[in-house]
């Protein structure tokens, strides 16, 4: 049976704005959540199958039930995880993120606010800290350097991995090309 779902708890603004957004969050300028109500009804219609769940989120605090959401998910037997730019994980999310999730990926938006999201997580302990990277022919290069600071810099020695995205044109705006459609 299926054992992972996704699900969107927050839309809007995100201060990320990567130009290779699918879910082109950075052209909207207000936010959407998931009150704590709908997620656990939404919750309770889960196939009895599922164990862990992948959340959907802009920023960490755009959603003011984000902590509790997970915290429901834990408490009944779903292993939450999610997916951050690191550029708001202060003290507080990160221990709460510890605390809660099995996994974290941490997408490089910038590498100075991402590596140091991704040591302050590790630091505290959390094991399955993943470096997400979305790749094109435009970003080919950075790639290669991030290849190259997961041997060279401090804060990206625990990482347990980092997985490679293909770009996907799902955001008409975005100007970036697969690397498949290299000629």
């Amino acid at each position: 049976g299926i054992e992972l779902i996704d699900v969107e708890i927050i839309d809007g603004e995100c201060l990320g704005k990567c130009k290779f957004c699918y879910k082109q969050n950075n052209s909207k300028k207000t936010n959407n959540y998931m009150s704590f109500d709908n997620f656990k009804k939404i919750f309770h219609k889960f196939p009895e199958t599922i164990t862990q769940i992948a959340f959907g989120i802009t920023n960490i605090y755009a959603n003011p039930d984000f902590f509790k959401i997970m915290e429901y998910s834990k408490q009944n037997g779903v292993i939450p995880n999610y997916t951050m730019h690191g550029l708001d994980l202060d003290d507080y999310a990160a221990q709460k993120t510890v605390e809660l999730c099995g996994a974290v990926a941490v997408s490089i938006v910038n590498k100075e606010k991402s590596y140091n999201a991704i040591e302050k997580l590790t630091n505290l302990g959390m094991k399955q800290v993943n470096c997400h990277f979305m790749l094109s022919e435009e970003t080919f290069d950075n790639a290669l350097s991030t290849i190259k600071d997961i041997v060279t810099d401090p804060r990206l020695k625990k990482l347990n991995a980092i997985v490679f995205l293909q770009y996907k044109d799902k955001n008409p705006k975005a100007k970036f090309h697969s690397l498949l459609d290299i000629k």
